[in-house]
Formats: C-alpha cells, structure tokens, sequence
C-alpha cells in the first residue's frame, strides 16, 4: 500500500470494508424481506451477521430479541 498516490485504497477484512481516503468503517447488509418473516429465517439471518468490532451491536441485539419473543408465544419454525 503507497500512501503517496492521490487515491488511497479500500481494504476488506472480516466482513468489514476501510476506505482509507474517507477514513470510515462500512458494512453491507442484504435487505430482508418481512413479508415472510418466520422464526427460521431471523435465525438465519441473525447467524449470517459477523460483527467482530461490534459496530451493529445494537441491531444484532434487537434481532435477537424478536427471535426471543417468537420463542416466548410458542410460535413454530415456519409461522
């Protein structure tokens, strides 16, 4: 990596994109249909989120919390 060139780069590790130049910190999210929202698909998607540096700690943890919920009114896999 040059840091004398006009563009610096943008570097991806961990699920986790650094732009330099910017010098910000950005994930990228598929957007999730709620149309057909069951208890199995949250569980899916709650699993798919890697977040070692904990930046979408809060929404991991509201996901988390509706699976929570789906459990506690007895609700089956695919409802």
């Amino acid at each position: 990596m040059k840091l004398e060139e006009p563009e610096l780069p943008s570097v991806k590790t961990l699920g986790v994109q650094w732009n330099a130049s910017e010098v910000v910190f950005t994930v990228s999210i598929e957007e999730m249909d709620l149309s057909i929202c069951t208890k199995r698909g949250l569980l899916r998607r709650i699993a798919t989120l890697f977040d070692p540096l904990q930046f979408l700690a809060p929404y991991v943890i509201r996901a988390k919390m509706a699976l929570q919920e789906a459990w506690l009114r007895g609700l089956e896999w695919d409802e």
